[in-house]
């Protein structure tokens, strides 16, 4: 199936307002494939893009927060969630924080009636 010159304006528009490859796709009914491969060929592929967009869907599924909770617990750092987090990253950076809680043998509950 060709490439329409309407597909490649809406390619070019998602594309630079940092839209992740899967949304363009579905909505052009294309596969990430094919959406990255006519993006390189218009000449709109950038490696810093790439990078940027792969933070911000990892930082939506919380990804990023979590492991940054858990990485701060591990270092020894307090109970303080870092600023500028919506708030469903808050909740995974906390999580990520808690688990290692769990994988040191704490238990909240049992030191908490102590």
């Amino acid at each position: 199936m060709k490439w329409t010159a309407e597909q490649d304006a809406i390619l070019t528009e998602l594309y630079e307002g940092e839209t992740p490859a899967s949304v363009i796709g579905k909505r052009l009914g294309r596969s990430v494939q094919a959406v990255r491969t006519r993006a390189f060929r218009l000449g709109l592929t950038d490696p810093q893009r790439t990078q940027r967009v792969a933070k911000i869907m990892a930082e939506d599924r919380g990804l990023g927060a979590y492991i940054s909770g858990r990485s701060a617990r591990q270092k020894g750092c307090p109970k303080v969630v870092p600023g500028g987090l919506r708030p469903v990253a808050r909740a995974y950076w906390l999580a990520g924080w808690h688990d290692v809680d769990m994988e040191l043998g704490h238990s909240v509950i049992a030191e908490g009636a102590a």
